[in-house]
């Protein structure tokens, strides 16, 4: 039986797992993409490190419903044609596909209240919230605007600029001041830093002469 607190994990993860899984199978936005093929017949196709990871999230969801079903000696999920429980998603399956089955198999667990109510489901679910966790740390579905220490905005001399990454794939990064809201090159921050080091300094040896 899980503890309230992982059970809210794990429930937070199935919310997430059928738009993660749509985002990490259609190539994510991975920093560290390696080229990498699966064992079939025929033309080697490139496999990215985030269809990777859709298939592991998979794989481990399938394992809460095995797990559960081992417990409760209720028999397994049907598991759809294009699909592995070893391996994940085949080459073969669509994007439109690889949604719809993910989106089936989430439903089907969380229909079933007493999945994590036994120690094999307890057990195998506590497991996949973690691999949720981990891939969507790897891959955020989001980048969130993170300050920029020291750095004061050239419009309203605020310390209120902040790192605002892409929206998208090759997007272009800015500093934006939160406060005024006016964007700057992130390339003028050490210029910048370094005028607001001579302006510190200034000030110091100001007082010490004082």
């Amino acid at each position: 039986m899980l503890c309230r607190l992982c059970d809210e994990k794990f429930r937070a993860a199935l919310d997430i797992t059928v738009r993660l899984v749509e985002f990490l199978a259609s190539g994510g936005q991975a920093p560290n993409d390696v080229n990498k093929s699966r064992g079939r017949p025929g033309p080697r196709l490139p496999i990215k490190e985030s269809q990777l990871a859709a298939d592991s999230i998979w794989t481990h969801l399938a394992g809460v419903a095995i797990a559960h079903a081992s417990g409760s000696g209720e028999p397994e999920p049907h598991w759809p044609a294009g699909t592995s429980i070893l391996d994940g998603f085949l080459p073969s399956l669509e994007l439109a596909d690889v949604v719809r089955v993910t989106a089936d198999l989430v439903a089907s667990v969380e229909a079933d209240a007493s999945v994590t109510s036994r120690a094999l489901g307890a057990e195998a679910a506590v497991v996949f919230y973690r691999e949720v966790q981990k891939q969507l740390a790897r891959f955020p579905l989001e980048e969130k605007p993170k300050r920029v220490p020291y750095l004061r905005c050239r419009e309203c001399r605020q310390f209120t600029v902040v790192d605002r990454p892409p929206l998208h794939f090759l997007g272009v990064r800015v500093h934006e001041c939160s406060s005024c809201g006016a964007q700057y090159d992130p390339a003028m921050k050490e210029f910048d830093l370094r005028l607001y080091r001579l302006e510190v300094e200034t000030a110091i040896a100001e007082r010490a002469a004082a």
